[in-house]
């Protein structure tokens, strides 16, 4: 069995669903502090921080790569306990921007209603806006059947009775476990995950992989470490003069490509 986990993004980016569909078991680590920016671990050793895309999801417009951003009150708390702010309302900009980029998509028109549905909501918290993104995003390249409501209870279903070319077959929160947030060190929090899911094997990123993973500890616990090793294939996006843009969000494949040919871009 093998498990992958990350905090919950806005519209994940495709990395962020490669990772998640190549695992049995996806963790979403709903509890720890939501930060807009962090730093990433460069193929040369150094640091660079950027955005954290906890908030944010890089989308194509006609001038090139655009990201939309969710307000927030920014107050050091966890992703759940991170207020939305609604005042002044951000939604119909993001659902604009959207139409904008996506209109002429093969297919917009048969999935922006539940787009829009979902930012139709007020969330009492960012964590329960983009788990929800998140679980969309996780279900249309699974299936494009109709499924009434995109909570993490229906999406297991779905996943438990779906034939699908991926591994995923249960998605769990990490508040929900039994096993206490992060204190100090992550790799020991990443081992009791594992053990509490009784899994073997997890998927971490190559910046987590060079900035903290601790292989000896993993392997006392044999777990086996799997770096993702995924490459963004080229696929069918708008407005091509920009040139092709890699993992952008969920959104843009979504948007841009039948169901087979996101499940094998995603493979």
């Amino acid at each position: 069995m093998r498990l992958a986990g990350y905090q919950p993004h806005y519209f994940p980016r495709l990395h962020y669903l490669q990772r998640t569909l190549s695992s049995d078991v996806f963790e979403i680590s709903d509890y720890l502090q939501f930060v807009r920016k962090h730093d990433f671990v460069l193929p040369n050793g150094s640091h660079q921080r950027g955005k954290s895309y906890q908030a944010h999801t890089p989308i194509k417009l006609v001038n090139g790569v655009f990201s939309l951003v969710v307000p927030t009150k920014d107050n050091l708390s966890t992703i759940m306990e991170t207020p939305v702010v609604y005042t002044p309302d951000w939604r119909q900009k993001h659902l604009a921007s959207i139409r904008s980029g996506y209109g002429r998509a093969s297919q917009f028109h048969t999935l922006f209603l539940e787009v829009e549905a979902l930012l139709s909501q007020q969330y009492a918290s960012l964590g329960e806006l983009t788990i929800r993104t998140v679980l969309w995003s996780i279900v249309r390249v699974i299936t494009d059947e109709p499924i009434a409501k995109f909570s993490l209870s229906a999406v297991n279903q779905l996943l438990s009775k779906t034939k699908h070319p991926f591994r995923l077959r249960k998605i769990v929160l990490a508040s929900e476990t039994g096993v206490p947030a992060q204190e100090g060190n992550p790799n020991q929090w990443i081992v009791e995950l594992c053990r509490k899911l009784r899994v073997c094997e997890y998927v971490t990123g190559g910046s987590a992989s060079s900035a903290y993973m601790d292989y000896n500890l993993f392997a006392h616990h044999k777990v086996d470490v799997i770096v993702q090793d995924w490459k963004c294939p080229s696929y069918r996006q708008q407005f091509p003069s920009c040139g092709f843009q890699p993992n952008l969000s969920a959104l843009d494949l979504i948007f841009n490509e039948p169901l087979h040919v996101r499940q094998g871009i995603l493979e």
